[in-house]
């Protein structure tokens, strides 16, 4: 999992998200830029598109369209 805002990550135990291991991690940064540099694709993504101002607009990739 890729979060950009740390303080989303503090609150991780509010929200039940397990802790770190060989198959899951919580990571800070920008999950575009994660997914852009990633060296294979990914078979699911899941994007959490809400910021503080509401529902972000999110540019389909033309590879999807």
């Amino acid at each position: 999992m890729v979060e950009i805002n740390p303080d989303v990550i503090a609150l991780r135990n509010e929200f039940a998200i397990p802790g770190d291991d060989e198959r899951f991690q919580v990571l800070l940064g920008d999950g575009a830029e994660f997914v852009a540099d990633a060296p294979r694709p990914f078979d699911v993504l899941i994007v959490d598109g809400f910021d503080a101002g509401g529902l972000r607009r999110i540019e389909q990739p033309a590879v999807l369209r």
